[in-house]
């Protein structure tokens, strides 16, 4: 006798397909609109690659 797939074969691979499919930045969306604009040395370093991006379009 050959063990057959197993009861959860199935479901891992529906689970494992839909982790796969997942945008892994959507999770950070509500915390980086919450959290505001950063401040003290990393907001300039942010605001400064801001400016610039926007002045070589």
């Amino acid at each position: 006798m050959t063990p057959g797939r197993g009861v959860f074969a199935d479901k891992r691979r529906l689970m494992l397909d839909h982790a796969r499919g997942y945008d892994v930045h959507r999770p950070l969306q509500v915390f980086r609109a919450n959290a505001g604009p950063p401040s003290g040395p990393e907001g300039d370093r942010v605001a400064r690659t801001a400016r610039n991006a926007s002045s070589a379009a």
